[in-house]
């Protein structure tokens, strides 16, 4: 593990300034709250994090309600709450998903390693076994899924952030950080218990004062994609 490498980078949302995303807004925002419980809300999507005694609470349905939160952590529409553990200045490993732009990035806890790759497994074996239903036409917003990412043409769990026309949605990969455009023949109806009570394992991050490379950007993405480093709230 490299802790230098991310050495002073800011994890967005533990400094107030994390990506969010909500059914309002189609591109990143801010925000500062996240409820530590698990989200039951219709047609709603949101992303939202939180920094223990730093992040104002939020009520069960995302909004603010005062306080403080007593976690820290993210939190996704319809999901349970994916605690971040961290205290003060320690460095927590995490590896590198997505690349959006030389301040932003997408991450996952290293430890958790080993509950992705079941959860794709799992997928994998509702593929294979014909356990996946096709055909519905309309999703919520907020509505966990498996959708199709075009990078590999793999399944992965989705949340539907909004539909885009009749027979295509945005979605946001909630365990590797990217957001797409979907079409409905490439989005199954999820209802495997296991895979709709686990966390989201997607984390933003933004450098804290970076704002340019000299590498190309695919030079940079090659350099950081899947590497383990180590990240501290600061």
């Amino acid at each position: 593990m490299n802790n230098a490498a991310f050495n002073g980078y800011t994890p967005s949302g533990f400094n107030r300034r994390l990506p969010t995303v909500d059914e309002n807004r189609r591109d990143d925002a801010r925000t500062k709250t996240a409820p530590h419980s698990l989200v039951r809300r219709a047609n709603a999507f949101f992303y939202r994090a939180i920094l223990k005694d730093v992040s104002s609470a939020v009520d069960g349905l995302g909004n603010a309600s005062g306080g403080r939160a007593s976690s820290s952590g993210i939190v996704i529409s319809n999901l349970p709450f994916l605690h971040i553990p961290v205290k003060g200045d320690d460095f927590i490993a995490v590896r590198i998903a997505v690349v959006r732009n030389v301040q932003l990035y997408c991450v996952q806890i290293e430890d958790n390693g080993p509950l992705i790759i079941d959860m794709m497994a799992r997928i994998t074996k509702l593929r294979r076994s014909d356990g996946l239903r096709r055909g519905k036409m309309h999703f919520e917003q907020g509505e966990v899924v498996l959708a199709r990412f075009s990078g590999d043409r793999k399944l992965y769990r989705a949340s539907v952030i909004t539909r885009v026309d009749s027979n295509e949605y945005r979605v946001f990969f909630l365990d590797y950080g990217n957001m797409e455009k979907v079409l409905v023949e490439d989005m199954y109806e999820l209802n495997d218990e296991y895979l709709l009570t686990t966390p989201p394992q997607a984390v933003f991050v933004e450098l804290d004062g970076v704002s340019r490379s000299e590498l190309s950007r695919e030079q940079f993405v090659t350099y950081f994609i899947n590497r383990t480093v180590g990240i501290r709230l600061c």
